[in-house]
């Protein structure tokens, strides 16, 4: 990410275009997706557009993926 100048964003302030990492207990990355939505108001969950494995693009809200979802990072990339 550091090397195609990307840089951490807060869940709360995540705009479409974003990139979502889904990070293991171990810090691996296990999952990636684009942001696609805004943070829903109060909830602060964006809709995501991920590819789930060898199935199928889903359209999800950011917690609502078989990945594990306790070390979800976004990231925008800096001119």
């Amino acid at each position: 990410m550091k090397d195609d100048n990307y840089a951490r964003v807060e869940q709360k302030q995540v705009l479409p275009g974003d990139v979502v990492l889904y990070l293991s207990v171990k810090g691996d990355v296990e999952h990636s997706g684009i942001v696609i939505s805004e943070p829903e108001p109060h909830l602060y969950l964006p809709k995501v557009w991920s590819k789930w494995g060898k199935y199928y693009e889903v359209i999800h809200y950011v917690n609502d993926c078989p990945y594990e979802k306790s070390n979800i990072k976004y990231y925008r990339i800096m001119g």
